[in-house]
């Protein structure tokens, strides 16, 4: 009985790899055209005699900055074919790995009736940004004809997408409110001010936030003032948010907060520009009277050894 039990969930156990395994993996659809060409190619201007019957994508989709493996199962349905070629035109955002430049040589023919599997292992570029990227695979029944295929392949969404808003203004400063609105997590984030048009930043150029997974929101007080106040005119607060992926790769978005100058807003400028205003005054002034203070403790030590030694010269004459 327990010989049965471990058997049945060993058996289960494979069943389940087959269907995790399986989860990663994707049979794709292709095209004798280009996604954007209204009408298929005529494969009687092609004597092609090797067709592609299946292409498949592992893993499905690739997160940007790691290897996808390619699968092309091909068919010979003509006559035997030797020094056979394929291509498979690559573009941003892929690489062809080194140890896929040499299929081409290592096939010395392919006979009637005969069915190939080639692997092709393509690197995917760590700034890629989502989305289904067409690559054209062309497969040589000559040196000038072939016949082509065209299909998709699928990249993951690692990025995070942020909102940003102004939260309040007072004399404390700018409080600009940051969320995290995408589906993946980012960390090490820094909010950056860039070069500003309407804007004169009196405090740090960056600031460090921290991580914000996945719908958390933080804010953060900036110190800047309009370089004008018209009512009425929007005005373009510029922000670069630097961060890293769920893969470790540092990403930037960037951000644009309008503001249209009204009473309300020009009030809370005017508090945080009398405060920005006030405080190096303050801060000179300590630092005068501290100086002022210095240089009368020294002229009194002066004055006191000056005195002694004159008083020693009198008491000798």
């Amino acid at each position: 009985m327990k010989k049965i039990i471990i058997v049945f969930l060993f058996i289960s156990i494979l069943i389940l790899s087959s269907y995790v395994q399986a989860d990663s993996t994707q049979v794709l659809t292709f095209n004798t055209t280009q996604s954007d060409v209204n009408k298929n190619l005529s494969e009687t201007s092609y004597s092609s005699n090797v067709r592609v019957q299946e292409i498949r994508q592992d893993p499905f989709p690739v997160n940007p900055g790691e290897y996808v493996d390619i699968y092309m199962k091909l068919e010979n349905n003509g006559q035997a074919i030797t020094n056979p070629r394929f291509d498979l035109i690559m573009k941003y955002p892929f690489t062809l790995d080194a140890s896929s430049s040499d299929i081409n040589s290592n096939l010395l023919s392919i006979d009637t009736g005969e069915k190939r599997t080639l692997h092709y292992k393509i690197r995917v570029d760590n700034q890629a940004l989502s989305g289904n990227y067409e690559v054209e695979y062309r497969a040589y029944n000559s040196q000038s004809i072939y016949y082509p295929y065209f299909f998709k392949i699928k990249v993951a969404d690692v990025t995070s997408s942020f909102d940003v808003a102004i939260q309040d203004i007072s004399k404390s400063g700018v409080t600009i409110g940051l969320s995290n609105t995408g589906t993946t997590n980012a960390q090490s984030i820094t909010l950056r001010l860039s070069k500003q048009a309407d804007f004169t930043n009196f405090g740090y150029n960056s600031y460090i936030i921290g991580n914000l997974n996945a719908g958390d929101d933080t804010s953060v007080e900036v110190n800047v003032l309009p370089k004008d106040y018209v009512s009425g005119k929007d005005y373009n607060l510029r922000l670069s948010i630097d961060y890293t992926d769920i893969n470790g790769y540092r990403r930037t978005a960037d951000k644009t907060i309008i503001l249209t100058m009204n009473n309300h807003l020009k009030n809370g400028f005017d508090e945080l520009s009398k405060d920005i205003y006030s405080t190096p005054n303050k801060s000179n002034n300590g630092s005068n009277y501290t100086l002022w203070i210095v240089l009368a403790i020294v002229v009194l030590i002066v004055g006191f050894f000056f005195l002694r030694r004159h008083r020693k010269k009198s008491k000798w004459i």
